[in-house]
């Protein structure tokens, strides 16, 4: 087993959940829209680009309009989406 990649691996998953706890203002397991613009604005001090919602739109495949971690997790493996 290569415990390099395992450690590497179990990094970016903390730092995806990390942005994700942080953007999840109430901590329901969900990023509502508001929640994601509010998580820009507070880190940021700007809004979401049009990039970044098309990006969070994206991520939430069953168009409900939140994204959960298990979305965010899917979406990462090929996109970032706080960045």
């Amino acid at each position: 087993m290569n415990f390099k990649f395992f450690s590497y691996m179990c990094s970016c998953h903390k730092i995806v959940n990390e942005q994700f706890d942080k953007a999840d203002y109430d901590a329901d397991g969900r990023i509502t829209l508001n929640e994601f613009h509010s998580y820009f604005l507070k880190k940021y001090r700007r809004p979401p680009t049009n990039d970044q919602w098309f990006k969070f739109h994206l991520a939430d495949v069953n168009n409900n309009g939140y994204i959960s971690k298990y979305d965010v997790e899917i979406f990462e493996k090929n996109i970032k989406l706080f960045n």
